[in-house]
């Protein structure tokens, strides 16, 4: 899903993106973690924080139309 596609000015026209899986890569990881006591309970918690990003390696394996469906 993209909001950099321009909008139809026809209602029948609808905004398509399609491309080949490899044109694209997503990566993520846990970036820190820490353990603090739960104050309401005998525990531990752990929390952490979670990076990810997309970017496009091949542009040409990517499409995007405005495409008319009666």
């Amino acid at each position: 899903m993209t909001n950099n596609f321009a909008a139809s000015t026809t209602s029948n026209y609808y905004k398509v993106l399609w491309g080949h899986m490899s044109s694209t890569e997503t990566a993520n990881a846990i970036a820190k973690t820490e353990v603090i006591r739960d104050p309401d309970s005998f525990a531990d918690v752990v929390r952490g924080l979670h990076v990810f990003g997309r970017k496009v390696l091949r542009s040409a394996g990517l499409m995007a139309r405005h495409v008319l469906i009666d």
